[in-house]
């Protein structure tokens, strides 16, 4: 038989603690970088860092002599034409990303330029023929301006005006990448003209 004893309990002891000051919270460690490349921290360099995966830095993929037409090389040509560069692994892992300004390394060898010669000119043409085409679609809306005295379907004139208007400045910007691109590569300048079907395509 249990016996419960009715007079109160003794409180527990307190134990008082002055005002302590707390250590600051650790910081997240910096991403990896490899030795000698990337940014310097401790110069107070702001270039972008190097990327790395498996332990190791990414170098950026260059233009494949052996198989110029490969997919890889297409991929690679998309990504500079976008100011980009695309970094490869040894794993096989692809990392895209913007090529740092001023600092964009070649594609492919001085002594490797003609071999994708064509592939380049592949690029030009096919901005070319896309200005062509938008500006050919610019041009049929001009017959019809000024036909309807209806607001909604001039606003929608207006709309397609506009939106054609933005396409062909979009493909101008890109037509020029393409050029610009080719002649950083030593496409000369008169299979460029030919390519873009016009006297003296600028390369800025």
């Amino acid at each position: 038989m249990t016996v419960l004893d009715d007079a109160p309990a003794t409180p527990a002891p307190t134990l008082e603690i002055g005002a302590v000051e707390l250590p600051p919270a650790p910081q997240r460690p910096a991403p990896p970088v490899a030795s000698g490349q990337g940014a310097e921290a401790t110069g107070g360099n702001t270039l972008p860092q190097e990327p790395v995966h498996c332990g190791r830095p990414m170098a950026v993929r260059r233009l494949d002599p052996l198989v110029p037409d490969s997919r890889a090389n297409r991929a690679v040509l998309e990504a500079a034409l976008a100011e980009e560069r695309v970094h490869a692994c040894a794993c096989g892992y692809l990392l895209t990303l913007p090529a740092a300004p001023g600092r964009a390394e070649p594609l492919c060898a001085p002594h490797e330029r003609a071999v994708f010669t064509e592939l380049l000119l592949q690029r030009v043409h096919a901005a070319a023929g896309v200005v062509e085409s938008v500006l050919w679609a610019c041009d049929q809306l001009s017959p019809q301006e000024g036909g309807t005295d209806d607001p909604s379907e001039q606003w929608l004139l207006e709309a397609d005006r506009e939106s054609a208007a933005w396409a062909a400045d979009t493909a101008e910007l890109d037509l020029e990448a393409a050029v610009r691109l080719a002649a950083e590569h030593g496409v000369a300048a008169e299979r460029l003209a030919e390519a873009t079907g016009r006297e003296a395509p600028q390369a800025a």
